[in-house]
Formats: structure tokens, C-alpha cells, sequence
């Protein structure tokens, strides 16, 4: 076992952890698929324990590992998205010699890219579950610029249903009337036993 107090050096095994961690936490990345500063924190100690060389998984660390997957994933989007070309998970881009001058000029744009001209990436498809979905175009529905013409409470829209005065249970509703409601779903199911 060779430690070190140098930079952080990954092993396929401590990728597997660290990808294995993230997918367990993968909501606290939200929809944009960015993880903040304390995920990373949580997971440095679970990778150091298993460290066998390099210097420590700090928090830092871990996020400088994890936006170099996210670039291994962009390159490999960027390959799969490429017209006339393949992608398999055992041999990656598959370029033939034929290939070789239109792999060149890829190269200078997705530089990422370079070890995956014959070979595959063992993290793909775990990678894959953390990545947000992208999708491009002119007519696409993007959640967070909100739902236009869709307000519950624009009085203007005479074709949405009124939308409920009150939703919360009132604090000075008495306890029985809740109470017969818990009766009457609790007695069903034990009639149903």
C-alpha cells in the first residue's frame, strides 16, 4: 500500500466507490446534475478509507473527480452524437484508419475524447444515471423558465378550474372530525383482514 501526501491519484476501485456514493445521493444534485460542496465532504472519508495510493480524497478532490467524469460523459455524447460513427462499450469510437483524419480533427474539439478511439469506459452507464438529460431545440419545455399561461392564480383564465382557497388543515379543526376519517379507512382494512 503506497500512500502519499501528493495529488489525489483515482484507481478504476476508487471510481467505482466515489460513482457508487453520488448515485446513492444523486437528489441532492438536483435536476441540473450539480452536486454541492457538502456531498462532496460526505464522501471524501467513505473513498479515503479505501485509498491505496496518492495523496488523500479531500472534498476538492472528490469535485475535481467528479467534473472529469462529467467531461469523459460530454466526450462520449459527443462521439455517440456524431454522425456515420458507432459507440461500444468494449471498443469506444471503433476508428478504423479510414477514420483516422476525421478522428484528428474531432480530437481538436472534444480533446476528452482521446482514449476512447478503441476503447470503451468502464463507468459509462453508471456515469450516465448522473448526468441530466439535455435535450436541443427551439420548442423544448425547460421547467425552470416556468409554466407559461398556466397560473393557477392568474383571475384572467376563465378556463382553469378555481383553484382551492384553502389547502391546509386548519389548526382549530376538532381532532374528531380528523379522527373519524383515520377510523374509517383503519376499520376497512381490518374488515378486509
Amino acid at each position: 500500500m503506497t500512500k502519499d501526501n501528493g495529488a489525489a491519484q483515482w484507481t478504476t476501485e476508487d471510481e467505482v466507490i466515489f460513482i457508487d456514493f453520488l448515485l446513492l445521493h444523486a437528489a441532492a444534485a438536483g435536476d441540473g446534475g450539480n452536486f454541492k460542496m457538502v456531498t462532496f465532504n460526505a464522501a471524501a472519508p467513505v473513498i479515503e478509507v479505501k485509498r491505496v495510493k496518492g495523496g488523500p480524497k479531500t472534498a476538492k478532490a472528490c469535485q475535481n473527480k467528479y467534473n472529469s467524469l462529467r467531461r469523459t460523459f460530454r466526450a462520449i455524447q459527443a462521439i455517440k452524437n456524431r454522425s456515420g460513427w458507432t459507440w461500444s462499450d468494449e471498443t469506444g469510437a471503433s476508428i478504423t484508419p479510414e477514420m483516422e483524419d476525421t478522428w484528428s480533427d474531432f480530437l481538436k474539439v472534444h480533446k476528452d475524447a482521446k482514449p476512447f478511439k478503441n476503447k470503451g469506459w468502464v463507468h459509462l452507464k453508471k456515469v450516465s444515471l448522473l448526468m441530466p438529460a439535455t435535450v436541443k431545440g427551439k420548442h423544448i419545455f425547460r421547467p425552470s423558465q416556468g409554466l407559461s399561461g398556466m397560473d393557477p392564480f392568474d383571475e384572467d383564465d376563465d378556463e382553469l378550474p378555481p383553484f382551492p382557497a384553502n389547502t391546509q388543515v386548519d389548526e382549530d379543526t376538532p381532532d374528531k372530525e380528523i379522527g373519524h376519517l383515520e377510523v374509517v379507512a383503519s376499520s376497512a382494512l381490518v374488515g378486509s383482514l
